[in-house]
């Protein structure tokens, strides 16, 4: 305790002023105090001893005069003007020796100016530190050099000056080169400090530097923290300057219980690495996974610790991943290969080996062309190829005569990592069945509704004319009038006319949906709807309707069979005529666009509904359920069929109250512009 109390007033004793920033000058300045306070303490006890002693008047002057003196120059080493106060001691000192030296005519008093010369080499370049020497030596000879009696001790005075001189350089030059090299090693270590704690400080990973605890064998108890970065520190929830000098084992009682300071005690004696990935509770409850390297440094290690609970929960999330994978694949009933971009089955699942065409054993490494029939490996090689270029899934369909028969399959092909392609096999073929079973059930309820239509609207239109043909032919054989019998026959004439017209019409859709082909040859198209309007002229008469036909070309001709197509025409022109109002204008237009021939129906009507005109092209449909007009119901669907036969297509227009416009559009020759 009191040599602590001790040196703390000492170090205030010497302690430079604040404004005395530069270390080496602080330095030089707590030196000079305490040579000072020496030189100071040693004139003291000169003062003393003259008690028992007395001194002559002149010494009891000097050493006064040199305390005040070197008390100022005390003063001087307390504030930033210290450099003054180092001439004015060596000035004390040479004067002092000198003085008394002279009031002897002693030249051994002059061997004291070795002082000087040693204090100036403290503070002093080398050079100066001679240029004292040679004042010293030089006071000395003019002094007592002159005397004859005093020669002798003058000389032996100034050769010990000299050689004393001497070393005191050699020594200085000794000591400022390790004073430099020592500055140097300092300024490598401030700058490898600066680098450690610039790395430290800048890393993401916590980081501890622990030094050995060791008890009076040399084992090792424990170890005490010496540095660590803030991460460390948040990483504890501890504060940085509050954790360095704490025990490991005290703040960390964690590791203890997993027996981590035995781990570390064991990196310190046998100088091997140790890294480990761990979970620990912070001292906050926080459950993390650490990964940490631990190396020895001296008697100490140095931890390097990662949090990687982020990384560990990715691999909980792969793995469990991984594991569904593998569940979902192996309840999947599909076949699954992996296959090189360049057609190279890699890898398979087979819930079903029997479906795959060759042993599943030999199946790796075996190319698809080698594998599968010729055209089914060229789809499959261009789908590859095809999914590769847009990144999107390919399908493909195909059948395999196997051992329980023949097979149908799709295969989804989607690409895999960076040249690998997955591709998904299912077998589809109790699917087309039962696809092609529905497929037929409709077809045959289509039918049935179809003959239903038919029975229900045939008999209808049917039975109207045969009864009154057969009324009239019963009032013909009642009556004897000539003139009545004659309009009689007529009407049965036009009943038997209706019926035969309905029959051409039965006809004529049974020869279009039994897919015939067409004997074709040009056709001019401006003829045919010429001739059909100016037939239909006398009917649009009678219901005083305008029928204009107005053709932007006289010149456009189609290949087609003139029966088939006159009659699609014909129904066209009838439906106008028959469903639009009495007064009313029908327009029909002729006009050549790109390569195709469309003809314009347009009509004054009531229109159609869009639910209507999803229908009207349909067999024996009809829109008004009254059959307040005559006919089956198969007038457009004639139309359409012939011409679709022809290449073409028909489209209609149409809303309710304002009309409608049926467009038939054909394939027109190139060389009608002739």
């Amino acid at each position: 305790m009191f040599k602590q109390r001790l040196q703390r007033i000492v170090i205030g004793l010497i302690t430079p002023a604040p404004t005395v920033r530069n270390e080496e000058d602080r330095n030089a300045a707590r030196l000079l105090a305490a040579i000072a306070l020496t030189l100071i303490g040693l004139m003291v006890i000169v003062l003393l001893l003259g008690v028992y002693q007395p001194l002559d008047l002149l010494t009891y002057a000097v050493v006064i005069g040199g305390m005040a003196a070197t008390f100022a120059v005390y003063r001087l080493s307390r504030t930033r003007h210290y450099k003054p106060g180092v001439l004015l001691l060596i000035g004390i000192i040479v004067a002092s020796n000198i003085v008394l030296a002279f009031n002897d005519m002693n030249p051994y008093h002059a061997i004291f100016l070795v002082v000087p010369i040693f204090i100036t080499s403290l503070f002093a370049s080398v050079l100066a530190t001679g240029g004292v020497a040679t004042l010293a030596i030089f006071l000395t000879l003019f002094i007592f050099g002159r005397s004859e009696e005093l020669l002798s001790r003058t000389l032996v005075t100034v050769l010990f000056i000299l050689m004393i001189s001497v070393l005191i350089v050699i020594s200085g030059m000794i000591r400022r080169a390790v004073q430099h090299q020592l500055k140097e090693r300092t300024r490598q270590l401030e700058i490898s400090e600066a680098r450690f704690r610039a790395a430290i400080e800048g890393s993401l990973d916590s980081f501890f530097l622990l030094a050995s605890i060791r008890d009076d064998q040399g084992k090792i108890t424990d170890f005490r923290f010496v540095e660590v970065n803030e991460h460390a520190a948040q990483m504890v929830s501890e504060q940085r300057e509050k954790l360095i000098g704490q025990l490991l084992g005290d703040r960390l009682r964690f590791q203890r219980d997993n027996a981590w300071v035995d781990k570390y005690v064991q990196v310190v004696e046998t100088g091997e690495l140790l890294e480990e990935e761990f979970q620990i509770v912070l001292p906050d409850q926080q459950i993390i996974w650490l990964h940490h390297q631990v190396v020895p440094v001296n008697d100490g290690i140095a931890i390097t610790a990662r949090n990687i609970t982020g990384r560990k929960a990715a691999e909980l999330v792969v793995r469990d991943n991984e594991a569904r994978n593998r569940a979902m694949i192996a309840a999947l009933p599909d076949l699954l290969f992996v296959i090189s971009r360049n057609g190279i089955y890699l890898d398979y699942h087979a819930p079903e080996p029997a479906k795959i065409p060759v042993d599943p054993a030999h199946l790796v490494n075996q190319h698809v062309r080698d594998v599968l029939p010729p055209d089914i490996a060229e789809q499959i090689m261009a789908k590859i190829a095809e999914a590769f270029a847009t990144e999107e899934v390919q399908l493909v369909e195909y059948a395999l005569d196997l051992q329980e028969g023949r097979r149908e399959f799709e295969a989804r092909i989607v690409t895999y990592q960076d040249d690998k392609i997955l591709t998904i096999i299912r077998d589809i073929t109790e699917r087309r069945e039962a696809e092609q079973s529905a497929l037929e059930v409709q077809i045959e309820r289509e039918r049935m509704r179809l003959l239903s239509n038919f029975i229900r609207n045939s008999s209808h239109e049917f039975r109207t004319p045969l009864a009154v043909i057969s009324s009239g032919a019963y009032l013909m054989v009642k009556t004897e009038d000539r003139q009545e019998r004659q309009e009689r026959a007529h009407r049965i004439e036009e009943q038997v006319q209706s019926i035969t017209r309905l029959v051409d019409d039965l006809v004529l859709i049974a020869r279009l949906d039994s897919g015939i082909m067409l004997e074709c040859e040009p056709l001019d198209l401006y003829s045919i709807v010429s001739q059909i309007t100016d037939g239909m002229q006398t009917a649009a008469q009678k219901k005083q309707q305008q029928l204009i036909f107005k053709p932007e070309s006289q010149h456009v001709r189609v290949n087609g069979n003139l029966e088939i197509l006159s009659i699609a025409l014909l129904n066209l022109i009838e439906n106008a005529v028959i469903y639009t109002p009495p007064g009313s204008e029908i327009s029909i237009q002729i006009e050549k666009i790109g390569l195709s021939a469309m003809v314009f129906f347009q009509d004054n009507g009531p229109g159609m509904t869009e639910e209507i005109q999803g229908h009207i092209f349909e067999a024996f449909y009809r829109g008004d359920a009254a059959h307040s007009t005559r006919g089956l119901g198969l007038g457009l669907a004639i139309v359409r069929k012939a011409i679709e036969i022809h290449g073409g297509e028909i489209q209609v227009n149409s809303q309710p109250g304002k009309g409608s416009l049926f467009t038939v559009i054909l394939p027109r020759l190139v060389d009608d512009e002739l």
